[in-house]
């Protein structure tokens, strides 16, 4: 244990250093996502000064990335250090809302028809409906209980990675999660689904309704949410991610965790938040993702997506 202990002290050291040179690739991602986002809005607003807003917010998230890096740089304080480590986790909610304002920016309709058909030829069934047979208070509340639970698998899980001083799980697992994030929003604007709660609103006869704390996770989904990001579940694909993080080293946590990501994949379209297909497709996404920042052991500090890199990253392979 202390000789872990004094590896990650170590690794975090040469991190801390490398981090003054060198942009992280969940940064990275973020400026290629706000870079695309804004390409889409030149190509098909039409003129639309309501979508041209939404340059200017682009701009100014990319700045306040590169002004909170530099000032990391500058003020080698905990706090601007901590800020730029945290400030993606703050900014997908704000991504997440643009993205519901964008939702008709490619495609003026929706593509229900579409996930229900793909779902019926899985399952033989209309699953938004079919579940109705199983409306019971004590099992609404266990599985609206887990689909809540996302909020907390990802604070918790960048958390314990963090605070336990594993910067580079951390930043692997965090630049994991901007990816899932970042392509899930994109795939909101191109692909863009209602979910089975809005689409098959007229045909539903139960609100699958819980016993206790339910009624505080549905409120906080509805002013949290928008009409349109269905397509993939995002909730799925980002908690499988953080979760498998946590297996190598945070074993119990893991173990804990195991629960809350299983109801809430099944709680996705168990409360009609989603269409199976949706939590398939997050899944895939999960498992991509995660094995693409499995694959090379120094993704979290080399600035992955830029290629030839300097040699003097090269240290920080084997530490």
């Amino acid at each position: 244990m202390q000789v872990n202990q004094q590896k990650n002290v170590a690794t975090n050291k040469a991190i801390e250093q490398s981090s003054k040179q060198i942009i992280f690739p969940f940064e990275e991602i973020l400026f290629a996502y706000f870079a695309v986002l804004s390409l889409f809005i030149i190509l098909f607003s039409k003129g639309s000064i309501a979508y041209y807003f939404y340059l200017f917010v682009n701009v100014f998230f990319v700045g306040l990335i590169l002004f909170v890096k530099k000032q990391s740089e500058i003020q080698p304080s905990t706090f601007w250090k901590l800020l730029r480590y945290w400030l993606p986790i703050f900014l997908f909610t704000f991504m997440y809302e643009e993205a519901g304002k964008l939702i008709h920016l490619i495609n003026k309709g929706w593509i229900d028809p579409l996930l229900v058909q793909v779902d019926q030829t899985i399952f033989g069934v209309n699953l938004g409906l079919w579940v109705e047979k199983f409306d019971h208070p004590l099992l609404n509340e266990i599985f609206r209980i887990g689909y809540g639970s996302y909020y907390f698998i990802i604070i918790i899980g960048a958390a314990i990675l963090y605070f336990k001083d594993e910067r580079r799980e951390y930043v692997r697992m965090l630049s994991a999660v901007t990816l899932a994030f970042c392509l899930s929003y994109l795939m909101f604007i191109i692909f863009p689904a209602q979910g089975p709660r809005f689409y098959l609103a007229d045909r539903l006869h139960t609100n699958m309704d819980g016993l206790w704390f339910s009624w505080l996770q549905q409120e906080i989904i509805e002013i949290g949410s928008f009409r349109g990001g269905a397509f993939p579940s995002s909730h799925i694909a980002v908690a499988i991610i953080v979760w498998l993080s946590l297996f190598k080293n945070h074993r119990t946590t893991f173990i804990v965790f195991t629960p809350f990501v299983i109801t809430l994949i099944l709680g996705t379209v168990y409360a009609r938040y989603h269409y199976a297909i949706d939590g398939i497709a997050g899944i895939a996404l999960a498992v991509a993702i995660f094995y693409l920042f499995s694959f090379n052991v120094n993704i979290a500090t080399s600035n992955f997506f830029i290629k030839n890199r300097p040699n003097k990253y090269n240290s920080l392979k084997n530490r």
